[in-house]
Order: C-alpha cells, then sequence, then structure tokens
C-alpha cells in the first residue's frame, strides 16, 4: 500500500500564498463530506503533500536561522503549526469514514491510520517549535487511533509514507511510537534545528521503532499506558498501568550507526531539512538521546537525583531581564537594585512574571505564553528574587505547559547566584589596540578558580584573545579559553588569568 505518489515531483510547485493554502485546506474541508472512504484518505494525503512542497523553502529559512527570534519568524512558525494541526483534523475525519464504513478494505484503514498519526507527530513538532501550548487532547487521540488499528489488526501493515520527499517504509505501530518520543524527547527543552534532525533520524530508524507486549528486564524501557489520556511515553516501573513497552537496545543500536557515520565524516541519514545543520546541532542532538537513556535507566534504578525543592518567594513576582546586553545595562545597575521590575522590552515581554520553584541548580518562571513565546532556549537570563539583592544568572533550557491555561514554565539552569558584571578591555586584532567592552564574571566551586567563567557578547569572544580587568584595585589579565556554555548573542568561556603588577 502507498499513501502518495512515489518519488518527488520533478518540476517545482507552483508558490502559493499562505492565504491560498488556508483556502484549499477549508475547501477540502467543505468537500470533504461528499468523498468516498478512500477519496477523502487520498485528498488529505496529497493535501499534506502538496502543502509540504510548497512551504519547503520557509522551513528550510526557519531551520536556518535556528533560534526563531524575530516576530516574521516566530508568526512563521505558529502559521505552520496550524496548518498540519488543521490537516490532523481532517484525517481524523477520514478515519471516522474509514472505520464506519463496512465495505472498505483493512489496506485503507490502515493507511488512515498511518496518516492521522503522521500528522499527530508533525503537529506535535511543530506546536513545540513555535512555543505552542501543547494540544492536551493530542496524547488520547493517538491512543485512541493505535487502540482503533489493533483492534482491526491493521497495525503491522507495512505502508509506504512520505516523509521530507523520501518513501519511508513504516507500520502504524512505527508511526504512533515515533509521535510518542517526539512528544518526550522534544519536552520544551530542544533547539529547533535539533528537533528537526532528530525526527529524520527516527523516520530513517522505523525498522527499529516496535512495541513489546511485555516488560525486558535487561533494558532500560519506557511503557505505555493507552487507557491514561494524558500520559505518553515514560520510564516503566513496576505497578505503573503500562501494558505496552518500548525497549531502548534497537535505539542504541540506531544511534550507535549515527556515531559511526558521523565519525566517518558523513551526516546521518543524508537528506531532509536537518542535514545541513552545523556539526554542533547534530553533536548535540546526539547528547539528547544519549541524556534520554541514561535518565530512563537511572529512572528504573530509582537513583534519579532531583535538587531539593523549595518553596520561599514562589509565586511572587520576581524582575528578569533577557540577553547579553540588557543583562549587563540593567541588571546590575544600582537604580534597579531596589526594584522588582524586570525587561525584556525589546523581546515586546509585557506581563508580569511569576516565580514558579526554585531549586539548587535551576528555578522555574510561571510566564503567560503569549511573552513564553518570545523567549528562546538557550537565552540567557538574569533574575532578581527579592528587592535590594544582586540577579542570579543563567540560561532558559526548557519550557513546557502549566495545568492553569495560558501560561507556561521556563525552567532556567542556574551559572551564578553571585555574579559580578564589570567593564573590561579586550585587544582588537584589525588595531592591535585595547577597545573598552564588559563581562560578568561567574566563580566557579573550585577555590584556586580553576572552574571560574566569564561571559561575554559572541562579538567579544575570540579564543585565547588578551583581556583585563581590575578587580578591588588589582587588574588582572584574562586569556579566554574554550567555551563552556553558549547561546544567542553570549558566549560564557574558561579563562585564564594573571595578576599585572
Amino acid at each position: 500500500m502507498t499513501m502518495s505518489t512515489t518519488g518527488p515531483s520533478s518540476t517545482q510547485p507552483v508558490p502559493l500564498s499562505h492565504d491560498e493554502i488556508v483556502g484549499r485546506h477549508r475547501s477540502l474541508e467543505k468537500n470533504m463530506v461528499a468523498f468516498k472512504p478512500r477519496d477523502t484518505v487520498n485528498a488529505v494525503t496529497q493535501a499534506l503533500r502538496a502543502f509540504e512542497d510548497a512551504t519547503r523553502s520557509e522551513r528550510e529559512h526557519l531551520f536556518k536561522t535556528g533560534m526563531f527570534t524575530t516576530k516574521v519568524d516566530q508568526q512563521a512558525a505558529s502559521w505552520l503549526a496550524d496548518r498540519y494541526e488543521h490537516l490532523l483534523l481532517l484525517a481524523r475525519s477520514s478515519i471516522t469514514r474509514a472505520f464506519g464504513t463496512e465495505d472498505v478494505d483493512n489496506g485503507l484503514r490502515a493507511q488512515s491510520c498511518a496518516l492521522a498519526l503522521l500528522l499527530s507527530g508533525h503537529a506535535m513538532k511543530w506546536r513545540r517549535i513555535a512555543g505552542c501550548r501543547a494540544d492536551a487532547d493530542a496524547h488520547e487521540w493517538t491512543h485512541q487511533i493505535f487502540r482503533t488499528s489493533v483492534a482491526f489488526q491493521v497495525d503491522a501493515v507495512v505502508l509506504q509514507v512520505r516523509i521530507e520527499e523520501q518513501q519511508v517504509d513504516a507500520t502504524v505501530e512505527a508511526l504512533y511510537v515515533r509521535s510518542l518520543l517526539l512528544d518526550r524527547l522534544a519536552a520544551g527543552n530542544v533547539l529547533p534545528r535539533r528537533l528537526e534532525i532528530l525526527d529524520n533520524w527516527l523516520a530513517a530508524w522505523m525498522s527499529a521503532l516496535w512495541l513489546n507486549r511485555s516488560a525486558s528486564p535487561d533494558e532500560p524501557t519506557l511503557g505505555i499506558n493507552t487507557n491514561n489520556p494524558q500520559r505518553g511515553l515514560t520510564p516503566h516501573v513496576a505497578g505503573d498501568g503500562a501494558h505496552l513497552f518500548f525497549g531502548l537496545k534497537p535505539l542504541q543500536r540506531q544511534l550507535d550507526r549515527v556515531i559511526r557515520e558521523f565519525h566517518l565524516g558523513r551526516v546521518f541519514p543524508g537528506w531532509g531539512l536537518g542535514a545541513q545543520a552545523p556539526v554542533e546541532d547534530h553533536v548535540g542532538t546526539i547528547e539528547i538521546l544519549e541524556r534520554e537513556m541514561i535518565i530512563v535507566e537511572n529512572a528504573q534504578r530509582q537513583k534519579a537525583q532531583r535538587g531539593k525543592r523549595v518553596s520561599f518567594g514562589t509565586n511572587s513576582v520576581v524582575g528578569v531581564f533577557f540577553g547579553f546586553k540588557e543583562i549587563c545595562e540593567l541588571a546590575f545597575s544600582q537604580s534597579r537594585l531596589h526594584s522588582m521590575a524586570g525587561g525584556g522590552g525589546e523581546l515586546g515581554i509585557r506581563n508580569a512574571i511569576n516565580l514558579a520553584d526554585v531549586s539548587e541548580g535551576g528555578l522555574g518562571l510561571d510566564m503567560m505564553d503569549e511573552d513564553a513565546r518570545k523567549v528562546q532556549v538557550g537565552e540567557l537570563v538574569a533574575i532578581r528574587l527579592e528587592k535590594g539583592r544582586p540577579c542570579v544568572i543563567g540560561v532558559v533550557v526548557r519550557k513546557s505547559g502549566l495545568q492553569r491555561p495560558t501560561a507556561t514554565l521556563v525552567g532556567v539552569k542556574l551559572f551564578s547566584k553571585s555574579p559580578v558584571w564589570s567593564t573590561m578591555e579586550r585587544v582588537d586584532e584589525a588595531t592591535n589596540t585595547w577597545q573598552p567592552t564588559e563581562g560578568i564574571l561567574i566563580a566557579g566551586p573550585a577555590a584556586d578558580g580553576f572552574a571560574d567563567s566569564l561571559i561575554v557578547s559572541d562579538k567579544t569572544y575570540v579564543a585565547n584573545s588578551p583581556m583585563a580587568v581590575t578587580l578591588g584595585g588589582q587588574t588582572f589579565e584574562l586569556a579566554l579559553r574554550r567555551v563552556r556554555e553558549q547561546g544567542s548573542g553570549w558566549r560564557m568561556a574558561a579563562f585564564d588569568a594573571v595578576a599585572v603588577a
């Protein structure tokens, strides 16, 4: 069975405007009521293909920009998420038609389930990329579609599915696992390019995405309870109610294959929008999967450690400053020391930000969805927790929906509770002269200063470049070394320091 015509189109698609694409989807939705079940499935399949052909260059541009920091990019990502959601609704409707008619063959029923689960993964991915709240009913729908495919014994039918202009052999079960894995692995803390790379890998790994009906005692395993409408894949422990299981050994073997290719200088799988991403994004995606496997294994061994949460000041307004430039200008200003007024004006943040929770190594910010969408993973932030107290500093590592509507939890990994801002000088290599700059000193845990770091703008950072700072009347010459952390507009680097007599 095939879900679409084979092979990419040999002619360039006629460019369509956003309005024209929306109009076509609405027209299809209106006319589908008169279609036969097979025509319904085929029409939605062709609509998906036409949409992806028409938006490929736009999606490619978004992944090249990487961080989605402009309003235009944010609007484009939200529009793409909405289009995938609409097509998903049409695909769900086609399932109702395919299973509600007695004379429909099981091949078509398998196609309808596969199409809906393929779009379920697409829609979930783009909602994450756009920073939108996850669909509250997404898990329930996904589980229901898979349960239906199992009841009619079409879950193991092999189909050809078009993903990124590639024809991929897949089953309904594999597409179900792909959707749940994307949901788990994205989790609000994966950069858009890396999420796309990960999805390209999953598409190429379809043969390894299968479920077991019993848990293996000798491998890390994720469990699924399809009767729990809010639950996806979670680390399996005895008594959790799971009745389907995904062992991670096949995934580990596939990841090893990616790493081998990478060491040979080849990007796996060599196609898809993620193929052109910088090398560091491929390395970062490998780390995401390796970290996930460790998390699952530790959870099953009941060794997962979490920082102790404290409740002081939670749900209170805090002052938050965004980006290296704004932090240097405002976060350390004496005029702001006794105020909880934050920044974010250039980003367009309008609402007050509350402290949701605090741990030893991080904290959570309660933000309105419309503001949280403007804050990207990798953003440098400084937070004033109390009036008259210095700001703490860290980086945004996660965004996820809160239980209450229109709110997002923004997770921040703390670098320091007592950062030190200072004016500095650096050598301009073009003119070989000292030029003024600024940086934020981060004290590490080692008494000898070995783990100390310096945060500078990305324009200032040059490996091994000389810098100078005066602290407490003593001048030090610094040499910036390897980058420990980085994000849009900033670098946090190790450094060597020598006191100048």
